[in-house]
């Protein structure tokens, strides 16, 4: 999958499997193909560095915001003041909203993301939880104020499911209970008007091009 000639680019966050001594070599040792330019980095869609992007994606270190994270804090708003893309991504391995096995991240680390985010993401997508699920959720500031999230979880690339426990914030899910085989993969398609999410699974679409779910968000 490394491979040049298949033109695939990786952008990689940090997860706690990364975080076992110096993991600045998880990114100081990055290849082309395989991107992490920082701890805390953003990318935007069409191109890098130019003005009038689509798609800007902040990344963090969620290992390292699970007590709250000051100076993450500082980058993260910073970020989003800077940014002049028109759909603006949160990406982390640890999610916010989980209906998987371990359920929603600490309330220091969410505090922290929703205090520095201020409701500019449209869109959060993590990992951690072995399954798929989308969420409309709803979390706070350290203030008390809440914002809205549109939350996905894709964790079915690889390692043994796990089971979700489906709750009313649930638009779609599925997992090791489910009836069909989860591990797949999420899609993203964006234009400046439409932000598309689907996720292909192994038991249903087995090369078909069917998706297991879609949903669209419009600006």
């Amino acid at each position: 999958i490394y491979d040049t000639k298949y033109g695939k680019t990786f952008y990689s966050s940090l997860g706690n499997h990364d975080c076992y001594g110096d993991e600045s070599k998880q990114w100081t040792c990055a290849i082309d193909k395989w991107r992490m330019d920082a701890e805390q980095w953003t990318f935007t869609k069409p191109n890098d560095k130019t003005s009038n992007q689509i798609v800007e994606f902040f990344i963090i270190n969620s290992e390292f915001w699970s007590g709250g994270n000051s100076a993450g804090e500082q980058w993260l708003d910073n970020a989003l003041t800077a940014s002049t893309a028109k759909w603006k991504v949160f990406v982390a391995h640890h999610p916010l909203c989980s209906i998987g096995e371990h359920g929603d991240g600490g309330s220091s680390y969410i505090q922290a993301v929703m205090s520095a985010a201020k409701g500019r993401f449209d869109v959060y997508l993590t990992g951690h939880d072995h399954d798929w699920s989308y969420l409309k959720c709803s979390k706070n500031d350290r203030s008390g104020k809440a914002y809205n999230l549109e939350h996905f979880v894709i964790g079915t690339g690889g390692a043994g499911l796990r089971t979700d426990t489906p709750d009313s914030r649930t638009v779609s899910w599925c997992a090791s209970n489910s009836s069909t085989d989860c591990n797949g993969f999420g899609k993203i398609d964006v234009t400046s008007n439409e932000f598309r999410v689907r996720f292909f699974d192994y038991g249903k679409q087995k090369g078909n091009n069917v998706p297991y779910y879609e949903t669209k968000f419009f600006k």
